[in-house]
């Protein structure tokens, strides 16, 4: 019988299993680290850009939403005419 739990390798699964979850453990670290290291930064802008180009957005999309609002309470007449720039 003895012979059988020698050969057997469940005795050393637990030690294999930690071993690997380290591995994976060390794994995923490694991969946050890396996503994590370049910080909030765009390359290709600076602060003060990326700041004017977000309100930009910010104000087009909040008068597209009021010109989708007028339309909704008929406060505009209708046109075939836009009042957006669709060059």
């Amino acid at each position: 019988m003895e012979s059988l739990a020698e050969d057997d390798n469940t005795r050393d699964f637990p030690t294999r299993k930690a071993k690997a979850m380290k591995i994976v453990a060390l794994i995923g670290l490694m991969a946050g680290s890396v996503l994590c290291a370049s910080g909030c930064a765009t390359p290709g802008y600076s602060a003060e850009e990326r700041g004017q180009m977000i309100v930009r957005n910010w104000g087009y999309d909040w008068a597209q939403a009021q010109d989708d609002i007028d339309h909704f309470l008929l406060l505009r007449p209708a046109s075939h005419l836009t009042v957006w720039s669709v060059q």
